[in-house]
């Protein structure tokens, strides 16, 4: 099961930090995700959420600040927020990659797309998205590029995510952890799905081992975790 990074290594650093990148990388994490949100000027971020209030402490949108003003805004740990393409640039060839996009504009994705076909292992790297706009438009122009379709519980059922992948034309799902049944998996392996579900921080807290048991004996691909360092230890023993 690989132990996937949910923004980092959120044990050692701030969420879609260079320090939680690094820290993944240290403790052997086999894939690291993260979010891509873009400026008023189309530049490409990391960072979740598009209000940066939360993790910079300054009240304003991504979307309403060009590439000049973000990069002056440092997160609460005291870094920049980083730049997609410096990212990749780093840590492509040094693990595997889930990029999140969180805009649904296809030009935006052209653009992601764009970057990750500059680099040597494109293969290497997931695109994810709550949204199909994204991910076909990538199908359209970059067809060789891996997608996953993002699920959470606002589709009703764990079948339902089934025409999203045909529209996708994807085998990669990564669904929210409590989908995750018998029924579910036997689906999954029926239509050749590979299976990497994530996990909230608060629900993983309370009893991390109980999660990591259930999602490994029901055979899942790999976890989207907040404990990347402990559910290593886990697998190790």
């Amino acid at each position: 099961m690989l132990v996937i990074a949910h923004r980092g290594n959120l044990e050692c650093g701030l969420e879609n930090s260079w320090t939680a990148f690094l820290q993944a990388v240290a403790h052997k994490c086999d894939r690291i995700e993260f979010d891509v949100l873009f400026s008023k000027d189309n530049h490409p971020f990391v960072i979740h959420d598009e209000n940066l209030l939360r993790l910079t402490g300054v009240d304003k949108n991504l979307d309403a600040l060009t590439t000049q003003e973000v990069e002056k805004i440092t997160l609460l740990n005291g870094e920049k927020i980083p730049r997609f393409e410096d990212v990749l640039d780093y840590f492509a060839p040094k693990i595997s990659l889930n990029i999140e996009l969180k805009s649904i504009r296809a030009d935006h994705a052209h653009q992601v797309g764009a970057l990750l076909c500059e680099r040597r292992d494109p293969h290497l790297m997931i695109i994810s998205s709550f949204y199909t706009e994204p991910l076909v438009a990538l199908r359209g122009r970059y067809p060789a590029l891996l997608r996953a379709v993002l699920c959470d519980n606002d589709i009703a059922t764990p079948l339902g995510p089934q025409g999203l992948m045909k529209e996708v034309d994807t085998s990669i799902i990564h669904p929210e952890a409590n989908w995750i049944t018998d029924t579910f998996m036997d689906h999954a392996r029926q239509q050749n799905w590979k299976v990497f579900p994530w996990i909230g921080k608060a629900e993983e807290a309370k009893n991390p081992t109980a999660s990591w048991e259930r999602l490994r004996a029901l055979g899942v691909e790999g976890l989207c975790t907040n404990f990347p360092i402990a559910m290593r230890q886990w697998l190790e023993h």
